[in-house]
This record gives structure tokens, C-alpha cells and sequence, in this order.
């Protein structure tokens, strides 16, 4: 599911997406990227890198007025992630004693040295201080500022790998986009593991490093400061579990002041985390966060009795141990907390494949050190089945635990299919394919990849609609209306 409803609600991208047609007509660079679905949807392949830097370039230029030059081996920033993290910013230093104008720093600003850029352009009280320790990306960084004039409010600084991170002082709120991954052999794409949304042309050194690291080096520098001063050290984070530790780190360090915030557009996730040494009121920021207490689905059975009967086959099939009160399920699983995706995955594994009798905690050490927790045979989640007035039957579930387990996963997953399949059956009544359906082997089972859409990796969901728009016969588009 597409993540920009859960936008810093002053991102111009939030309510308003650029529109690809629109700009094909501006800029030729672009246009040459943009087909059309059989739909008459427009839409760009964003696994070209070229593609993705010309939608970037075209959008500076069209909505910010700024021409920037981006090389083919350098990151490509995307608009509507660092328009999130600069309105955070803004909200963060909204909590400062007010001030006429804000100084930022940003750390690596990259060659496009699109923070500052685009920070100016919506704050012009703004300046800033951008450094860098890329050669090239602090020659391109220094000739995209002097490009658009702002060489008063922007200035770039060369710094070395071995300079602080935190090498200016004066400063109201300082960013940082650091490198998500640890080390090559995170970066690598292995199995189980989800092929990205989006081309990545960035450089080693703005890949490699790990967010984690560079936030604790972050931290740490600025306690040597231990300054009165009323500011924010923040940071971006690519990654979930490294999020977790590093607000369990401030919460250990017993800091002031400690704001979080998530980074949602497209189908990209990022997370933002800030702090400061002074205790400040942050209860003004908008709360952001794609987390839903309940999941619901309207299904057409005939009555709740029917969908319980129902329910109960689904959860014997998922091999999910539950218990029933009336309408009411509980779903119990195993539940680990505090680890990565990847040693998540491998835990859970042998959980599954081994038993535990009795054993409510197992302990695991990992090499780097950390312990974390597997909890057995937990409540993972709650499922009410109710008749609504209308006549409509209403599948909540309600999750138990921090993070969505396994279990829930797969039963989330037939749940869709199950409404989709209702959906399906309910529109091709309606549009006159029910007796073919029956009678046509070859249409029916075409007609059943739609449902099956349910099953289908979110990375892989648009590729998988956009194909089954190619082959399936002319009077199913309806369905996929």
C-alpha cells in the first residue's frame, strides 16, 4: 500500500502527486521515461536510475525553481522523503525560544546538496552550513549553491573522514542522511530479502557506513558539547531495528528531550529521530505514524455465523492455534522482540521447527553482542466478527504485539484474498460474466488471477497489476476498476 497518506501533512506532494503527464509535456528529459498503461495510466519504471534522477530534476526545477546538476554515479535525492524530513525541521525548531533566522547544519549534503537547497527555498529566513567529505560530491555540491545564487545563505565546507561529524558550532538544529548499511555484505540483496522499490546510483561512501553508527558518533559528540544552548541534533534512519536502538540508547542516556517521527512516502519507509539537552515542549508536532490499532474488512457472508464458520476453517488451514468465545477469536504465536528483519527471520524459523514445551523466554546471544527475546505462545491478536446494520458483515482484527508476527502476516494475507474473492464475484454479476465464468474453464481461470493479486509481495504489486492489465481480455478491466 502506497504510504503518502501518512506524509508530513505540509508536504506539497502529499495531496497533490506529480502528475507524470503533466510533466512529460515540460520536460523532454523526462518524457522519454513515461509510458502509459493499457488503463491510460501514466507511469515511470522507478528501477531506472535515469528515470528517477530526470523526476527528480524536473521536479526542482518546475515547483522550487532550482537547476542542479546530478552525476550518474552519485545519489539521487527523491523530493518527497526530504521535504518530509525538512518539515520536521521545521516543527522541531518551532519549539525553540523564537528565533529570526534558524541556522541548520547538514551533514553529507551530497552532490545535489538538496537539503539546503530546497530548505532555503521554503524557509528563505534559513541559512545554512553543509558539509561533506566526498571530493566530487563537494565540487558538485559547491557548483549546484552557486548555480542558484544562494551562496550567501548556503555554504559548503570540505570536511575529512576523521573530522567530527558535529565541526561547526553555531547552529540551531543540525540533519544528517547518513548510510543505512553496515557493511557490503548488508547491502547485498539475498534471498528472502525484498528487491528494492527504487535504483540506488549512490556512491560506497554514501551507502556504507551504518545509520546506527553514524547516530550513536552523532550522540556522543554532542554530549562533549554539553552546552546550554537551546537546539536539536537530529538524524535520519533507514532502517526499523536501528530506530528501536537508538531511542533505547537516549532513553539510557536519560536525555532531555527526545522526538521521533516517521518518514512515509510511496512505498518507501524511513524514520526520524531527534534530541536535545534542554527540555523542551514538543507536544505542537504533528504525530505521524502508519501504525493502525485495527484492521477491518467488510465481507459478503451471509450472516457473522457463516464468517466464524469460515474464519475457523482459514485458521486450522494456517495451522494458527486460537480460542473462541462466541464471534470472538484469540490467536496465540510466538512473539521476538528486539532483533533485525534478517536474524528475525531466522529465529522464527527455528522456533517453528522446533518445540518448546513449557519455556515461556528463550535468550539468544547474537556475535555483536545484543540479547534479545523470543516469547512463546503468546496473544498476537484478537478477531471480532459483527453484523453492522446495513447488513454487512465486519472482520476486525486487532493486534496484540509490537510488531506484526508471522501469523498475523499470513492470516492478513487471506483475508484480503477472501474480500477480493467477494468483491470479484459481487462485480462480475454485475457486469454479465457470471454464466461465462461458469461455463469458460480458460476464462475462469484467468478471472482467478485477480484475487490472487492478495498473495503477491507489495514490491512485486504494481509490476503484477500493470501485467495482468497486458494479458487479460478486454471485458475483465472492469474488474480491476
Amino acid at each position: 500500500m502506497a504510504l503518502n497518506k501518512f506524509m508530513h501533512p505540509r508536504n506539497r506532494y502529499k495531496d497533490n502527486p506529480p502528475d507524470f503527464k503533466e510533466l512529460a509535456k515540460i520536460f523532454p528529459n523526462f518524457k522519454r521515461h513515461v509510458k502509459t498503461s493499457r488503463s491510460g495510466k501514466p507511469f515511470v519504471n522507478f528501477r531506472n536510475a535515469q528515470a528517477v534522477r530526470d523526476l527528480t530534476l524536473s521536479l526542482l526545477e518546475r515547483d522550487f525553481q532550482l537547476k542542479i546538476d546530478l552525476p550518474n554515479d552519485r545519489l539521487v535525492p527523491t523530493l518527497p522523503l526530504r521535504i518530509n524530513y525538512l518539515s520536521w525541521i521545521e516543527d522541531l525548531l518551532n519549539c525553540l525560544p523564537q528565533k529570526e533566522n534558524p541556522h541548520v547544519l547538514d551533514i553529507g549534503c551530497g552532490s545535489s546538496c538538496v537539503y539546503p537547497l530546497v530548505g532555503v527555498t521554503m524557509n528563505p529566513n534559513w541559512t545554512f552550513i553543509a558539509t561533506e567529505v566526498d571530493e566530487k560530491n563537494y565540487n558538485h555540491a559547491v557548483s549546484n549553491v552557486e548555480k542558484n545564487g544562494l551562496m550567501e545563505k548556503i555554504k559548503v565546507r570540505k570536511t575529512e573522514k576523521e573530522d567530527d561529524l558535529l565541526c561547526v558550532d553555531d547552529f540551531d538544529a543540525c540533519m544528517c542522511n547518513p548510510p543505512f548499511f553496515t557493511d557490503e555484505e548488508e547491502l547485498t540483496v539475498e534471498e528472502g530479502r525484498p528487491t528494492p522499490n527504487s535504483a540506488c546510483s549512490g556512491s560506497k561512501n554514501e551507502i556504507i557506513g551504518g545509520d546506527f553508527n553514524y547516530a550513536e558518533r552523532m550522540f556522543n559528540e554532542s554530549v562533549t558539547t554539553n552546552d546550554n544552548e537551546q537546539r536539536w541534533y537530529t538524524t535520519m534512519l533507514g532502517k526499523k531495528s536501528s530506530f528501536v536502538r537508538i531511542l533505547q540508547f537516549l532513553r539510557d542516556h536519560n536525555v532531555k528531550t527526545v522526538a521521533s517521527t516517521e518518514f512515509c512516502q510511496g512505498r518507501t519507509m524511513r524514520w526520524g529521530v531527534a534530541w536535545s539537552f534542554s527540555a523542551l515542549n514538543v507536544s505542537a508536532i504533528p504525530k505521524i505514524s502508519r501504525k493502525e490499532k485495527k484492521l477491518s474488512f467488510l465481507s459478503k457472508f451471509l450472516s457473522s455465523d457463516d464468517a466464524v464458520l469460515v474464519l475457523k476453517k482459514i485458521l486450522l488451514n494456517l495451522k494458527i492455534d486460537f480460542t473462541t468465545a462466541g464471534a470472538s477469536f484469540t490467536l496465540k504465536g510466538n512473539i521476538i522482540e528486539g532483533l533485525p528483519n534478517r536474524k528475525t527471520r531466522r529465529l522464527e524459523k527455528r522456533l517453528h521447527e522446533a518445540e518448546f514445551s513449557g519455556v515461556e523466554k528463550k535468550l539468544q546471544k547474537l556475535e555483536n553482542g545484543s540479547t534479545q527475546t523470543a516469547v512463546l505462545d503468546q496473544t498476537i491478536c484478537i478477531l471480532k466478527v459483527t453484523q453492522r446494520e446495513d447488513g454487512e458483515v465486519q472482520v476486525e482484527l486487532t493486534p496484540e504485539t509490537g510488531r506484526f508476527s508471522d501469523e498475523i502476516n499470513r492470516l492478513f494475507i487471506y483475508l484480503h484474498f477472501l474480500s477480493l474473492l467477494q468483491n470479484v464475484r459481487k462485480h462480475m454479476q454485475q457486469i454479465g460474466l457470471q454464466r461465462r465464468y461458469q461455463n469458460d474453464q480458460e476464462f475462469a481461470l484467468l478471472l482467478r488471477h485477480i484475487p490472487a493479486l492478495a498473495f503477491v509481495p507489495i514490491q512485486h504489486l504494481i509490476e503484477a497489476f500493470e501485467t495482468l492489465e497486458e494479458f487479460l481480455p478486454d471485458e475483465m478491466l472492469p474488474l480491476l476498476d
